[in-house]
């Protein structure tokens, strides 16, 4: 039986209403970003956690890396920004005791270890005493890492010695790459960053009693736009699978029985899971 005449053009009628229909279908707006100003020593290992989180839950993430002590002063003026992520805990009680955290959401996330370091291919000589000897560059004493250093040296009885070498760069990446460009014999780093660039080496563990404990803090930011995706995003970079990662990366964890400088308990931890689930779902529709 032959078709209709009408049938060809009634199809061409069909398809183009649907084309036109799928054409002013309203898109689904793009998320805004989260900002995170976080400690210089995480650069390698929170943006890889931000792109798979964006993979489950479509959030971006985006950061600003830089010395504790200077997010800080970001955050304090006013920052539009959702996270902190300290290398230093004293940077995050100032904050908290300044209101400028939101309530609840400051976690004790991570512990780190001070390092010597020296060029992969300089043979030496690498003994602490040595260190007088040639150029050796400290973070700022501003910056956390710093801070330890200096702290760990004074307490080692070598301060007096190495001082008249000392150099300070902006950061702690930035003393590690003055070792790795040759323009500093050795330094004092984070382990973490240490691992994480063949061009160097550790020659040295300083001991932990030498120095204030190392403990990375986390929370939420009063000003942040975003307070529930933020502390979201948080709750993920405190789950199992982002805590192997961090210990891979050469983080610990921090001792849980203390506040540090204080001896007081401390809170017990709190894990999000609701918020982490309702983030997940949540993305889960809107990717249908």
């Amino acid at each position: 039986m032959r078709p209709h005449p009408s049938t060809p053009c009634l199809l061409l009628l069909m398809a183009l209403t649907a084309l036109t229909m799928s054409a002013c279908a309203p898109e689904t707006p793009a998320r805004p970003a989260l900002v995170v100003l976080a400690a210089a020593s995480l650069g390698d290992v929170l943006p890889p956690m931000a792109q798979a989180y964006q993979a489950q839950t479509g959030q971006p993430v985006t950061f600003s890396f830089a010395a504790t002590s200077r997010l800080a002063a970001q955050a304090r003026a006013g920052a539009q920004a959702d996270l902190f992520f300290s290398a230093n805990d004293a940077w995050m009680r100032h904050l908290d005791e300044e209101d400028l955290l939101l309530e609840g959401t400051r976690i004790d996330l991570l512990s780190n270890r001070l390092v010597v370091i020296a060029r992969a291919t300089d043979s030496g000589p690498h003994a602490l005493s040595a260190l007088s000897e040639r150029r050796l560059a400290l973070a700022a004493e501003s910056a956390p890492a710093g801070r330890y250093a200096r702290q760990s040296l004074k307490s080692l009885g070598l301060w007096e010695q190495v001082s008249a070498q000392v150099v300070s760069a902006e950061h702690v990446r930035a003393a590690l790459e003055w070792v790795a460009r040759e323009e500093a014999a050795h330094a004092i780093v984070y382990l973490s960053d240490a691992r994480h660039d063949a061009r160097v080496k550790v020659v040295h563990t300083l001991p932990e009693t030498s120095h204030d404990p190392i403990v990375y803090a986390a929370g939420v930011l009063r000003a942040s736009a975003h307070p529930e995706q933020a502390r979201a995003f948080l709750a993920f970079c405190d789950q199992p699978a982002q805590r192997r990662a961090f210990r891979d990366a050469g983080f610990g964890q921090p001792q849980a029985d203390v506040l540090p400088g204080s001896g007081l308990p401390k809170p017990p931890r709190v894990r999000h899971w609701a918020v982490i689930w309702r983030s997940l779902w949540v993305g889960a529709l809107c990717a249908l």
